[in-house]
């Protein structure tokens, strides 16, 4: 491949933010190597929920516009890699009707495609469910992913562009010299970089500190339930009453409590049994879910709730640390390469700059 530019660039962590940044960049031509501690995906992204959506806005309107974008950008990376998403949008209901449609009103407000179904309309659309609601919230823009095919997709088209990989190997500091980071050093080597991305996920805010870059993060723990392949049972994300849950493309239920994946249980075994005996409450089987795993996962958040992208610190060090990775990851690998790349500064990132916390 021939190479526009000749920035080499230090992705610290395999996720699905590093990986789509390295994408990015590889496909502007840059010399990119991804390291990360395990596997790419292995951490958060293995664990994640995959609902992208731009209604999990935490009353930020800045918020919205930036899930919005890169909602759409999905059909993009379908096109583009070949990544599987399955779209048919979200249904939700909930015992507390008032609240639900208080956010409803304010994403119609800004023209989100939101519309209360009645209880024949939600039927139709979801004929498992045995005793469907009176009512519930459709937004038909909204889709999922699984999170282990889109880590593959980004890993293979990374690897396509010239994407390098150390693989379970630990960074244990940046190489800063005369006030910019020069690379990255492990455990058994150096690598010199232009430019380091700092995409470690919950781990970021220990790595940044060694620098003096404050990234006050409030990291929590989730867990989900995957079921081995069963029959198509439902066509789109279901936010119910009682528990959250989707269909992978490949047939898998995945489920939790909430789509956050609440707290880790002690019993995860017993948790689980719970969980699969719910949706066989809510849905018509002809057979029964079979247990299949349980992911775990660190889920990193900032302090504030909002994703912290730019350059911070000391020069060269560019962050990519935020919640709602999976859905953030279209939009923040392209416009986090532009940045590094071309040196523009992105409208949209605009808010969420690091140097918040200075």
């Amino acid at each position: 491949m021939k190479r526009v530019n000749d920035k080499s660039i230090a992705i610290i962590g395999g996720g699905v933010i590093g990986l789509s940044t390295a994408y990015h960049l590889a496909g502007r031509g840059a010399r990119v190597t991804v390291i990360d501690r395990a596997v790419p995906g292995a951490a958060a992204t293995a664990a994640s929920f995959a609902w992208i959506n731009a209604a999990s806005m935490n009353g930020s309107v800045d918020y919205y516009r930036l899930r919005l974008q890169s909602l759409l950008e999905f059909q993009r990376l379908e096109r583009d890699i070949g990544l599987l998403v399955k779209h048919g949008g979200r249904l939700e209901w909930r015992d507390d009707h008032a609240a639900l449609s208080r956010e409803c009103a304010v994403l119609a407000g800004l023209g989100y495609g939101v519309q209360w179904l009645s209880r024949d309309e939600i039927s139709a659309l979801e004929p498992a469910l045995r005793d469907p609601p009176e009512r519930a919230v459709f937004t038909e823009l909204e889709c999922s992913v699984d999170p282990n095919d889109i880590t593959d997709r980004l890993v293979a088209a990374g690897t396509d562009l010239g994407v390098d990989f150390i693989l379970s190997s630990e960074v244990t500091g940046l190489m800063v010299g005369h006030g910019a980071v020069r690379g990255v050093a492990l455990e058994d080597r150096t690598i010199a970089a232009d430019c380091v991305v700092l995409a470690a996920g919950a781990d970021s805010e220990a790595l940044a500190a060694t620098v003096g870059l404050r990234l006050p993060m409030a990291n929590s723990s989730g867990w989900l339930v995957h079921t081995a392949p069963t029959r198509p049972l439902i066509g789109r994300v279901l936010l119910t009453a009682t528990i959250h849950m989707k269909q992978d493309p490949n047939g898998s239920m995945v489920a939790a409590w909430d789509f956050a994946g609440g707290a880790v249980a002690d019993d995860g075994e017993r948790e689980a049994a719970r969980l699969l005996a719910e949706i066989s409450s809510l849905l018509r089987l002809e057979e029964p879910l079979i247990l299949d795993a349980i992911t775990v996962g660190q889920r990193p958040e900032p302090e504030d709730g909002f994703p912290m992208v730019g350059f911070a610190g000391p020069q060269n060090l560019y962050v990519t640390v935020m919640h709602s990775g999976i859905t953030l990851a279209p939009l923040v690998g392209r416009l986090a390469a532009a940045e590094i790349i071309d040196g523009v500064e992105a409208e949209l990132l605009a808010p969420f700059r690091p140097g918040r916390y200075a």
